[in-house]
């Protein structure tokens, strides 16, 4: 692949950058357009992500991009002059030369790989904009028409006679300067955007540098403009600062001053200027941002969670002098600085966390396109929302739960919602509708998908395990209607009666929770037959740190996550029933299984027969454990590290943190703690149908 030879790495990573946030933004606004296609605001910003592709494509030499995203451009040019109407076969090509974009990109990524052919998504858009030969767009060398009008100034100032016009139209005629702060390569680019954005809110009359100066490559950081437009000069100016990054001092004022004459647009040095009844200067409009690498927001997170566990340290340390010499200058002294420190490092930890959040709906951009793309391929007709999608979440859950939440969503195209001829038959819309709700709950995140569809059948789902062999009849005829559903988390015990390219409900099930749970979070199924379908995920905000209820087992501490814990109890030796080789409680009206931590985790209890029993009860899905101990400490957010070397593979442990004593504290695993100890429960076999019984009931 060829570019220009003054590009430096630097300049690619720079058009990667800004590649990616208008490649996410065509992803999202492209499917949206199939809904909205009266929205006017819509399609500008469409033609502002892919006018931005061809240019900065350009600036580098990236001619088969710049080809596909001029053809790109075309078709939504002619979408704005109303010469074509949107279609799901125009929707189509520019999705597709969207994709051939992403691909084109990717080269960028990896300069030796081949450049992938797109000549198919240019054919595509040619056909649905009535293209001619297409010669242009395969050879990948169109000339680049940015479709703004010419605007070189005219010799010696604007003319003030069209100037009139405009304003007898009632139009104002604005100017505009401002200064872009990007790289100087950059210069050409961000001219073309700031006219884009310009031509988006109005009639660009004038610039400086002019079209033909900036093609020409000699764009300057100062740029000036004249505009006729209906809006306000705040407004111009903000709008300016939204759609493009890196411009500041933005000065827009009346061209013409109270006495009629015309204000100078500034030439590329710059003057500023003033005249005129009013001025708005705007240094940028917007919060400033800076992109940092993930790996050094990580480390700056892992560092304060050592600082976390020093300031522990420091407060104890203090206290403890603090009894041993009350009263002294100098022990009072550093109580207050380390009250004062303890307060910084816990601002300076939430500030940090924040830094790793991200709207959850950022990172779930893809889905819609997805949700077209699958309900096309299976000829149905689905409605898809995404619902607080500002809801912000740790940036490693939303890596952790994505794939699970494409399972449950496919899931719900293939095999919830039905088809229109079947929807219609059955009195409903033939337009299914399917949402992804989300919502911070009680310091957690609460994640709904929900469809309309034809919900889960109870007595199917337990035929298709007993079919498959895993479970007899009889076991599962004990099962209540929730327990049944339930087994749809069972590896394998989808109801999908033919295998297809999308996976039926069950299928990948397993995954799903077990990825959940490896967050630490929670999933629970609710649906009514021939209605709808409900998955509920409860996650945590962050996995940076846990807040946990701290044990002790036996002499040692241990952590188990709040987000599972229901309640502290106890129980006398008599309240503890056998039923199957396994131990049991009752929690008022339910049978929960007991586990004993000092037995799953090989430790010899200090306890006697005679003493009562601490059980911290939990919840996974909608069953209820409750965990053995010696006794409940307190509760505390630690901070968690993984464990490394001979211990990584120990099972119902999940990391280790260190409290500010120096204590090292084990951090529970509850769903793997709790499916090792089911399991081994389960090899022992049964004894009677009484305990079978209570066992089902029990979980």
């Amino acid at each position: 692949m060829e570019l220009s030879p003054d590009i430096t790495p630097d300049d690619i990573e720079m058009f990667l950058q800004e590649a990616d946030e208008q490649l996410e933004l065509l992803d999202q606004s492209i499917v949206k357009l199939e809904h909205e296609s009266d929205s006017d605001h819509l399609l500008q910003e469409i033609f502002r992500a892919a006018h931005t592709m061809k240019g900065s494509s350009a600036m580098l030499g990236f001619k088969e991009m710049t080809g596909l995203a001029h053809v790109m451009e075309q078709a939504l040019d002619q979408l704005r002059n109303g010469q074509i109407r949107v279609t799901p076969e125009l929707v189509d090509a520019l999705l597709n030369g969207m994709d051939g974009l992403k691909d084109l990109r990717g080269v960028l990524s990896d300069m030796d790989s081949a450049i992938p052919d797109v000549s198919a998504a240019i054919s595509q858009l040619e056909d649905v904009i009535g293209g001619g030969s297409g010669e242009a767009g395969h050879s990948g060398q169109a000339p680049i028409e940015l479709g703004i009008p010419s605007t070189r100034e005219p010799e010696g100032g604007m003319d003030l006679d069209k100037l009139r016009d405009e304003m007898d139209k009632g139009n104002s005629v604005l100017s505009i300067q401002l200064t872009i702060t990007s790289e100087p390569v950059w210069y050409g680019v961000k001219g073309f955007q700031v006219l884009t954005a310009l031509q988006a809110m109005g009639e660009v009359l004038s610039s400086s540098p002019t079209q033909e100066e900036i093609d020409a490559g000699s764009a300057g950081a100062r740029f000036s403009a004249a505009l006729a437009t209906e809006m306000t000069p705040d407004s111009v100016a903000e709008g300016v600062a939204r759609r493009v990054d890196d411009v500041s001092n933005i000065v827009v004022v009346p061209a013409f001053t109270p006495t009629g004459e015309a204000t100078s647009v500034a030439e590329t040095t710059g003057v500023e200027t003033t005249t005129g009844s009013s001025q708005t200067q705007h240094s940028g409009g917007r919060k400033q941002a800076i992109r940092i690498d993930v790996e050094r927001i990580d480390a700056i997170i892992n560092t304060i969670g050592e600082l976390m566990v020093d300031r522990t340290r420091i407060a104890q340390i203090g206290r403890g002098l603090e009894k041993r010499y009350k009263g002294d200058d100098l022990i009072d002294s550093l109580s207050m600085t380390s009250g004062h420190i303890v307060k910084l490092v816990d601002d300076l930890h939430e500030i940090a966390l924040r830094v790793r959040m991200q709207p959850i709906g950022t990172a779930l951009g893809s889905f819609p396109r997805m949700v077209r793309d699958l309900a096309r391929q299976l000829d149905k007709q689905v409605e898809f929302s995404i619902e607080g999608g500002e809801t912000e979440v740790d940036r490693t859950v939303v890596e952790r739960i994505k794939d699970p939440l494409v399972h449950l969503i496919r899931n719900s195209i293939d095999h919830g919602i039905e088809s229109p001829a079947d929807r219609k038959a059955a009195g409903k819309n033939p337009v299914g509708k399917l949402v992804l709700r989300a919502s911070q709950e009680h310091g957690s995140v609460q994640i709904i998908v929900e469809d309309d569809g034809k919900g889960i059948d109870s007595e199917r789902v337990k035929k298709a395990v007993v079919d498959k062999g895993m479970a007899t009849q009889d076991m599962v005829d004990r099962l209540n209607p929730n327990e049944a559903i339930d087994l749809i988390f069972l590896p394998g015990s989808s109801t999908k009666e033919e295998t297809t390219e999308v996976s039926g409900r069950g299928v990948g099930m397993d995954i799903v929770r077990s990825n959940i749970e490896s967050v630490n979070g929670t999933v629970t199924v609710d649906t009514n037959v021939g209605q709808q379908t409900r998955f509920t995920l409860t996650l945590p905000l962050t996995l940076a740190t846990v807040p946990s209820l701290l044990v002790d087992v036996c002499g040692v501490l241990y952590a188990i996550p709040l987000v599972y814990v229901i309640e502290i109890a106890w129980r006398r030796p008599d309240e503890v029933t056998d039923i199957n080789h396994a131990e049991v409680i009752r929690v008022r009206d339910s049978i929960v299984p007991l586990v004993r931590l000092d037995k799953a985790f090989g430790a010899k209890s200090t306890l006697s027969k005679e003493d009562n029993v601490h059980i911290v009860v939990v919840q996974l899905g909608d069953r209820w454990y409750g965990l053995g101990v010696d006794t409940p400490i307190d509760t505390q957010d630690v901070v968690v590290k993984p464990l490394s070397g001979l211990v990584s593979g120990s099972k119902g442990i999940s990391g280790s943190t260190v409290l500010g004593d120096g204590r090292v504290v084990l951090v529970v695993d509850v769903p793997a703690l709790v499916a090792s100890v089911g399991q081994s429960s389960s090899d022992s076999g049964t004894s009677n149908e009484s305990d079978e019984r209570e066992l089902a009931l029990a979980g």
